[in-house]
This record gives structure tokens, C-alpha cells and sequence, in this order.
């Protein structure tokens, strides 16, 4: 599928599976090389020496991480412009798509490694960008079967309305 897209011009979408997170490092959005070094500072991290990145079409990357299974993650965080973060069900443009209106190639900085070798998220970000487990909401508006049941239990149906 993805020859036949390249074939025809067109773009691909990656769906980030679980224990995925992809850091969206955005330069049209804030992102800029003193906001990025700081950011790297603080939760000692360096997004650019990430053996799993691409350089997306507006200069900035995407830089992959894995997560302990089942943690949820917060989009931003306030004092980050243009740092976005991505994780499961969410997508990212896959690396040999051409952006339509700039033209630039989305491209791996390097050979594209395998998937075992992405690297854990450090600790210190992941405890910064970890939705509250007492959220009533997941990520794309829905509630888990965990939080349904819990919504439920507190229900008594003496007190809902009759018809």
C-alpha cells in the first residue's frame, strides 16, 4: 500500500499504536531552538539524537518514544509551545510524504531503524505529560470500560426519572 501511494503522489498517515508516544516538535508553532533546548534541559532529554525521528516539513520532527503499557498522555503542556504530543490512536504524516502546500519531503534523519529500537520515554517527561488517572475522559472523547463502570456504579436506579 504505501508504494502504491508514493506511486500515485499521496501522502500516508502512521496510527500511533500503544505504548507510543511521537513528540511533535513544531517550529511554526513556538517551537523555536531556544524553546527546544530548554525543553530538552529540564527533562533531560535530546529529541534530535533519538534514533527514531523524522523530519517533518516545516523544519521541525517527530521524535518516537515508548511507554509503560497503558499510560495515556496529555496533548501539551502550557509552557511548551510548539510541542505536541502524540500517542495511541492519534496519527502522524509517515516519513515519504509530500507536504501538499510547502512541497517538503517528510524524511527519516537517517536509515529508518526498526521498531525495536525505539527508545524508552525518560522518566522525567513521562510524569510531566501523564493524564491525572482521576480524568473522567480519555483522549478522542470517550471513557474506558474501567470509567464506565465506575459512572455506573454510582447510579441508583430508585432516583432516575420514570416514564
Amino acid at each position: 500500500m504505501a508504494a502504491k501511494c508514493a506511486a500515485q503522489g499521496r501522502n500516508v498517515g502512521w496510527r500511533i499504536p500503544e505504548n507510543v508516544v511521537v513528540i511533535d516538535i513544531d517550529p511554526r508553532n513556538g517551537a523555536s531552538p531556544e524553546v527546544l533546548e530548554t525543553f530538552a534541559y529540564e527533562y533531560g532529554i535530546d529529541p534530535l539524537a533519538n534514533p527514531r525521528l523524522v523530519r517533518t516539513d516545516g523544519g521541525g520532527w517527530h521524535s518516537f518514544y515508548r511507554t509503560p503499557e497503558g499510560v495515556r498522555v496529555m496533548d501539551t503542556l502550557p509552557d511548551w509551545p510548539g510541542i505536541e504530543f502524540k500517542g495511541k490512536g492519534r496519527q502522524v504524516v509517515a516519513a515519504g510524504s509530500i507536504h501538499p502546500d510547502t512541497k517538503r519531503h517528510y524524511e527519516w534523519a537517517g536509515d529508518p531503524p526498526d521498531d525495536a529500537h525505539i527508545p524508552d520515554m525518560p522518566e522525567a517527561l513521562l510524569h510531566a505529560i501523564t493524564r491525572p488517572q482521576s480524568a473522567a475522559v480519555s483522549a478522542g472523547g470517550q471513557i474506558d470500560p474501567e470509567q464506565a463502570a465506575t459512572a455506573l456504579a454510582r447510579l441508583k436506579p430508585e432516583e432516575l426519572p420514570h416514564q
